[in-house]
């Protein structure tokens, strides 16, 4: 049944692991091997006589790492650090740190699934990158290898430095190249994650705050808001933790706030978007862009939470802030979302209006989350009107 199940999870499948965890079931329940060997797969050993190789779980895979070649070694042990699946991408950058190259990623890779110390699983969606995962047990014995060295911190430093370089570089809300981002966040979310724990737990540091906040609207539309509110609520008290200024603090408590109106908590969320919004409204020179981006993500999370008129008030700021900055994009998003709060709490006529320019700007920007709010705008307006069905 479902021990059945943990048991064969946490040993990977391996056969040499289930029948180890199979000799155990003379001694121990069945729920007591799969309750110690969740937290300690590698720890199986054989209790009669064969061979050394085999006398437990992980002498079968260090028999096999000590075959492997030297770099192999090296790549085996920093996958580690990923936690999960990992693409060609991800192990090219844990590969930056030397006496490794980025280039020698896919030869090392090709060599560890030789080995069987790691498994390789192909898309079967067009474009979409091959995969390649450590089992249970091969991750704890790569876990151990690399706690062994003196590298760890360099290469969780290199992991977090491409996830965060790469999210940085991405296209904002709505603009072309959206939906490929987010499939690279899909196919890379186990280093995501491991980047998101050291940026905001482990190693707590603004860079974790920034991360966050550009996840907020791919949470959103990938559905996974639960997983959101859970980062979220453990970067709340990230401020105190890493001793931040005004405007980075902001964030943290801009995010739980967002994800509480998502959750239609308006009472909750509100102490936090106001603080949040304070701060944000009158930026440093040099975060102006920043901020701006920002207060449309906090008017569009308030806008989903119901709480129209303070959504109304933060997507004015942002479009001053948007016209300052020279950020036509900024602009024409709190520009739609001035219309749909308007369709609301204001006149119909008007937000619809509104919304008609904002769609008729929109085709020389082509900005689809506008596009998108336009339309809903205009859906609310004619409902609103007895226009609508």
């Amino acid at each position: 049944g479902v021990h059945i199940r943990q048991i064969c999870a946490a040993v990977g499948g391996l056969p040499l692991g289930i029948e180890l965890a199979a000799a155990r079931a003379r001694v121990f329940e069945l729920d007591e091997i799969a309750a110690t060997l969740a937290t300690a797969p590698a720890q199986l050993t054989r209790s009669g006589p064969g061979p050394q190789r085999q006398a437990s779980l992980l002498d079968a895979v260090d028999w096999s790492y000590r075959l492997a070649r030297p770099d192999e070694r090296i790549l085996h042990r920093r996958l580690a650090c990923i936690g999960g699946p990992v693409t060609l991408e991800g192990a090219a950058a844990l590969c930056v740190v030397p006496p490794l190259r980025p280039e020698q990623a896919m030869e090392l890779l090709a060599g560890l699934v030789h080995r069987s110390l790691a498994t390789s699983t192909r898309s079967n969606r067009q474009h979409r990158p091959t995969t390649f995962t450590q089992l249970v047990p091969i991750r704890a014995h790569a876990a151990a290898a690399l706690a062994e060295t003196s590298e760890r911190q360099a290469v969780e430093r290199a992991r977090d430095d491409w996830v965060i370089e790469h999210v940085a570089a991405a296209p904002h809300d709505g603009r072309q190249g959206l939906a490929d981002f987010y499939d690279w966040l899909d196919d890379n979310e186990s280093a995501v994650r491991e980047t998101l724990r050291s940026t905001l737990l482990t190693n707590a540091r603004p860079a974790g705050l920034t991360l966050l906040a550009a996840l907020g609207s791919y949470w959103f539309e990938r559905s996974r808001l639960i997983e959101g509110a859970q980062w979220a609520l453990a970067a709340r008290d990230l401020p105190a933790r890493a001793k931040l200024d005004g405007f980075d603090a902001s964030i943290a408590g801009l995010m739980h706030g967002c994800m509480l109106a998502c959750n239609h908590e308006p009472a909750a969320a509100e102490p936090y978007l106001m603080a949040a919004f304070s701060a944000l409204r009158k930026p440093p020179a040099s975060r102006l862009a920043e901020a701006a981006e920002l207060l449309v993500l906090t008017a569009a999370w308030g806008w989903v939470g119901d709480m129209w008129s303070l959504a109304a008030d933060v997507a004015s700021a942002a479009v001053e802030l948007g016209v300052a900055a020279d950020l036509p994009h900024v602009v024409l998003r709190g520009q739609c979302l001035l219309a749909a709060c308007e369709v609301i709490v204001g006149d119909p006529s008007v937000g619809l209006a509104a919304a008609d320019r904002v769609l008729e700007e929109d085709r020389l920007l082509g900005n689809s989350y506008a596009a998108l709010f336009g339309y809903i705008t205009k859906s609310l307006a004619s409902r609103f009107s007895g226009d609508g069905p």
